[in-house]
């Protein structure tokens, strides 16, 4: 059985559907692996009708084990191809250096993110459009399920980041509809 980073880096290279354990977090992350780092995994968000739909960046961390073998992994890869989706041909860049720059990243091609802090917070989601970053701490333009934007003065640690996720298509018309109305 192969180790987490052999696994990575055949899921990277060849392009292949991956399956992510993340032990207690949450169920089995699966997609097509884009790139990784020390710190972080940045792969696709495959829906539950097995289409494309966006973009995850991953704490590491969090990361039990690795497989292209699994039948979840094989399941997806079948899924995807019968929609004609053998690998994504294009993706934005994103820096995964650390968290802050995967943010400032993520922010200069999508309008939008959601962010995870599942380790403090099971179960919940921040949606909307970083408004001030420092070093350590960053806060939000919160996004509401109704489309509207809201302010809060709240920040939070990227070091409490564990998942996040743009350019799905929740999150990107819910801006869309928030942008028209304001």
């Amino acid at each position: 059985m192969a180790d987490l980073a052999e696994e990575l880096e055949s899921a990277v290279s060849s392009s292949d559907a991956v399956s992510l354990d993340r032990g207690t977090l949450d169920r089995e992350r699966a997609g097509h692996l884009l790139a990784y780092s020390a710190q972080f995994l940045y792969l696709t968000v495959v829906d539950d009708s097995f289409r494309l739909d966006g973009y995850q960046v991953l704490s590491r961390s969090e990361i039990r084990a690795a497989s292209t073998d699994s039948p979840r992994s094989q399941l997806l890869r079948a899924a995807l191809a019968l929609h004609g989706v053998l690998k994504p041909e294009r993706f934005p860049a994103v820096d995964l250096s650390d968290m802050r720059s995967v943010l400032k990243s993520v922010e200069s091609t999508h309008s939008v993110v959601v962010i995870e802090r599942e380790r403090l917070h099971p179960g919940e989601c921040e949606l909307g459009r970083l408004k001030l970053t420092s070093d350590d701490r960053y806060s939000l333009r919160w996004l509401s399920p109704s489309a509207v934007w809201e302010h809060d003065a709240r920040t939070f640690r990227y070091s409490d980041i564990t998942r996040v996720a743009f350019g799905g298509r929740y999150e990107t018309t819910l801006a869309e509809l928030a942008d028209r109305a304001s």
